[in-house]
């Protein structure tokens, strides 16, 4: 079943240049004629059924008859110049925003270009193959995706913290604990979760010492003497690290739900194309997670 909002359908298309329905724009130009919400909704139906540009187009055009609306669907070349800029939420409905949270940070990589595995070990490989890096900001508790972003397969996890706690910062989240890999056992991811008051958890490298030329390593220091001490092992008991878990299997069901790959070309399409995707496994979160309301059963002795 699909249920379009009226306020959607009013904003989303006006084939009338004078109506006050037309989207201006502030830099001139030709008015936009659908939108945000229209072309996010057909996105979003793109990701979901894994449907191309062109068949997105026909899948709107469809619906809309089926549903008795008299709208003429964007086409695909509109969806893939309006995805270049789409603001895309990351709704989090259960996430506790009266409390600290505590976020788990990963990284994996997403193919664009490239040839099936199948195919290179059965005739070898004839083409480039390319990959981006989508970086993921969880929170613990509700298993929300809070912070995302993209970058090229070279980039350093420790480079792209900043703008993830940017994002959790700009939905006025508060984060009291920051735990990743021991790829962000970095001097300038430290040095960030300081500045935002929170703890970060990550395993130092092998060859770790304890440093005193700066404050922000005095966490860093207990880890590395409870691990010199007790082992990691028990220092990851010692510290929940294990709870870092929880964001690779979010990774996992990104992939299984939309696939590894990604059509995109562009830089902003790709990041908007990994922000709707996470978007809807939210609300997939949402859906499938119980609330339980009610109040607890008193027992009384015989």
């Amino acid at each position: 079943m699909v249920w379009i909002e009226e306020a959607l359908l009013n904003g989303g298309i006006n084939s009338n240049s004078t109506s006050p329905n037309i989207l201006r724009s502030s830099l001139g130009g030709r008015p936009k004629l659908y939108s945000d919400a229209l072309i996010l909704l057909a996105l979003t139906f793109k990701e979901i059924y894994h449907l191309r540009l062109r068949q997105t187009e026909g899948f709107m055009t469809d619906m809309f008859k089926l549903l008795g609306i008299c709208l003429l669907a964007p086409d695909y070349t509109t969806l893939s110049r309006r995805a270049k800029n789409l603001n895309v939420p990351l709704t989090a409905a259960r996430v506790k925003r009266n409390e600290s949270l505590i976020v788990l940070i990963d990284s994996t990589g997403i193919k664009v270009m490239g040839e099936g595995e199948w195919k290179i070990r059965m005739h070898g490989k004839t083409k480039m193959k390319l990959y981006r890096k989508v970086h993921i900001a969880l929170d613990y508790d509700s298993q929300d995706v809070i912070g995302l972003s993209v970058s090229d397969a070279s980039a350093q996890d420790a480079d792209v913290v900043p703008t993830l706690v940017d994002q959790i910062n700009s939905q006025k989240l508060r984060a009291k604990e920051m735990i990743a890999d021991g790829a962000y056992d970095r001097q300038k991811t430290y040095r960030l979760a300081q500045s935002n008051n929170m703890r970060l958890t990550t395993p130092p490298e092998p060859r770790a010492r304890i440093r005193q030329d700066d404050p922000i390593w005095r966490c860093r220091n207990t880890y590395v003497a409870d691990i010199k001490k007790y082992g990691k092992e028990k220092w990851k008991e010692q510290v929940d690290y294990h709870r870092r878990s929880l964001v690779e299997t979010v990774m996992y069901r990104l992939k299984t739900a939309f696939t590894d790959e990604m059509k995109a070309r562009t830089d902003a399409s790709q990041l908007t194309t990994m922000r709707i995707r996470a978007k809807i496994l939210n609300r997939f979160n949402d859906m499938s997670r119980p609330s339980l309301l009610g109040q607890a059963l008193v027992t009384k002795d015989p």
